[in-house]
């Protein structure tokens, strides 16, 4: 260590040129290791399953997968993929939008078209009188749509725009495969716990 203590005081430039490649090449091991980590862990972290489990009653459970969506107007939405056990059977896989209160109004009784890049298109009914309790007065901002087995039919590796209708006119809202994955996983699940797999 003295001789390098030397060196540098003494001003030797090969010596000095030396420490700082070394230097160099340790911060640049750190980064590429740092990068490395975040890079590797990134993936874990998407893969976390986004399937929530509620028990709404005893025997009632509902599985749902919650995704938010922003519009092309800038107003944010959620889309809430479900299905619900109780005791009497599995009901169909549904499919739930909240607008920002104020912003939306839905047409009930108009269906939801989902469409996909290709031009394939999937109606789902209008479901809506089913989520609230006063049904003479419905909250305006949410809709629901029963899917059933339209999830089958979905493609896996391409986006979808849900075609939401409004009192202002259709809404387009634009959700990814991997949303759409989560839908037929949560679907897939529920199927296979019902049937005993």
């Amino acid at each position: 260590m003295l001789t390098l203590t030397a060196a540098l005081q003494a001003g030797d430039r090969s010596v000095v040129a030396a420490i700082r490649a070394a230097v160099r090449r340790f911060r640049g091991s750190v980064l590429i290791g740092l990068l490395a980590i975040a890079l590797g862990l990134w993936p874990m972290a998407a893969e976390a399953n986004p399937i929530r489990v509620l028990e709404e009653a005893p025997g009632q459970m509902v599985s749902q997968v919650r995704e938010p969506v922003v519009d092309g107007e800038g107003r944010r939405w959620q889309v809430v993929a479900f299905q619900r056990r109780t005791p009497q059977g599995l009901q169909p896989l549904a499919l739930r939008l909240v607008g920002f209160p104020g912003q939306v109004t839905f047409v009930r009784g108009e269906m939801l078209i989902l469409e996909d890049a290709l031009g394939d298109r999937w109606q789902a009914a209008d479901d809506s009188v089913h989520i609230f309790t006063d049904v003479d007065s419905p909250e305006p901002h949410i809709g629901q749509y029963r899917i059933g087995d339209l999830w089958t039919q979905l493609p896996d590796a391409i986006p979808l725009t849900l075609q939401v209708p409004t009192v202002a006119g259709t809404v387009p809202l634009s959700v990814g495969p991997g949303t759409v994955a989560d839908w037929k996983a949560l679907a897939r699940s529920m199927t296979d716990a019902e049937s005993g797999g």
